[in-house]
């Protein structure tokens, strides 16, 4: 199959024929099923042909209900992807070309409760992925999400509460923040970084909850980290500023005070 995608990518028309063919075939190895719903999604994702589209998207939803776990995960990941570059479908939209994607996000809720770390972090990084999208869609799973942020792994801990920021109710402000606090000095500037937008983007949302999210923000311009992650936190607040006029005085004072005490030029 490999060969078959190498010999045909840079052909469309045949690279389509050739994976709805296979699409319509009865593959044995789980590893070959995973390799075809990647094929499958790039070839939806790069054109839309009403023909493959039906054919194809028919297989992914089969997909969905195969016996194997890393199957039906690739699936769900591949429905997950689609409906980002789904430019039709709203932000609370249930579908993604035509179909529901209410079972492939079932199924990932379903592996955030596994007890292999691999699936757990797998099934909230794509939900963390979708969220940036359908932040509503992936609200139903915020029950699941929330045990997740004891995770001994601190890469799904925080992909966990991210997404939890994205989708979080502004009632569920102050205890998120303060379960952000505790562990920030134990992830990576990535991961920081990621959770800065994320606060960001939560007061932008509950702009009445400024003071505690401008708090968070600026304790951690007196933390270790790098410059890019310092640059996030002031941009944040900057912005903040200028979208919530009762944060600006608050939000000035203390970037004057990270400015009379900086250690980057």
């Amino acid at each position: 199959m490999v060969l078959i995608y190498e010999l045909k990518k840079s052909d469309r028309l045949a690279l389509h024929k050739e994976v709805t063919k296979i699409a319509k075939s009865q593959l044995k190895s789980p590893m070959a099923e995973c390799l075809l719903i990647r094929y499958a999604t790039q070839v939806l994702m790069a054109e839309r042909d009403p023909a493959v589209e039906r054919t194809l998207m028919s297989y992914l939803d089969s997909c969905l209900r195969h016996k194997s776990e890393m199957v039906t995960y690739e699936a769900a990941r591949a429905f997950c992807h689609l409906a980002v570059v789904d430019a039709e479908a709203g932000s609370g939209s249930s579908t993604v070309l035509g179909y529901d994607i209410t079972h492939a996000t079932t199924i990932l809720q379903i592996f955030l409760t596994s007890p292999k770390p691999a699936v757990r972090f797998g099934a909230i990084r794509t939900l963390n992925m979708l969220s940036q999208s359908r932040p509503q869609l992936i609200a139903r799973c915020n029950s699941d999400m929330e045990p997740l942020l004891a995770d001994q792994n601190r890469n799904t801990a925080t992909l966990a509460l991210t997404t939890l920021l994205k989708t979080g109710h502004e009632s569920n402000v102050e205890r998120l923040v303060k379960q952000i606090t505790s562990f920030m000095s134990d992830i990576s500037d990535v991961f920081k970084i990621e959770v800065v937008r994320a606060v960001k983007g939560l007061c932008l949302q509950y702009p009445a909850k400024h003071k505690t999210l401008m708090s968070f923000l600026s304790s951690n311009l007196r933390e270790d980290g790098n410059a890019e992650f310092k640059k996030d936190l002031v941009d944040a607040i900057i912005l903040i500023i200028a979208k919530v006029p009762a944060a600006r005085d608050g939000g000035l004072f203390h970037l004057c005070e990270f400015i009379e005490d900086c250690e980057y030029p």
